[in-house]
């Protein structure tokens, strides 16, 4: 019995890791600059190199593919344990402040 439900656990994981993994991958090598685009929707003004530069530096975009990976995966675990520690969640008010950049708001 254990070891079935460790064998569904294994697969589980394996299912989640491939689908993050490909899910990440199509979207590097997706057409345009993210960083310009994070930018853009956050300022709504005529953008220079200089701010796209350091949107760049903020989301983690200058370090190679797998430790970007890394970092989003690890941003996903801590918004998913600030989510369930929160005792009442409004959405984008008490989630960690570092999030702040993935999100728009006043």
């Amino acid at each position: 019995m254990i070891m079935s439900i460790l064998g569904l656990f294994l697969r589980m994981v394996v299912v989640l890791a491939g689908t993050a993994l490909g899910t990440f991958a199509l979207l590097w090598n997706a057409h345009g600059d993210p960083a310009q685009a994070i930018a853009m929707a956050r300022f709504d003004a005529l953008l220079t190199q200089d701010v796209i530069d350091q949107v760049r530096d903020e989301v983690g975009l200058t370090v190679g593919f797998w430790k970007t990976f890394l970092l989003g995966l690890s941003h996903c675990y801590h918004l998913i344990l600030a989510t369930l520690l929160s005792p009442v969640v409004k959405f984008g008010r008490t989630l960690l402040p570092r999030y702040r950049i993935l999100f728009h708001w006043p």
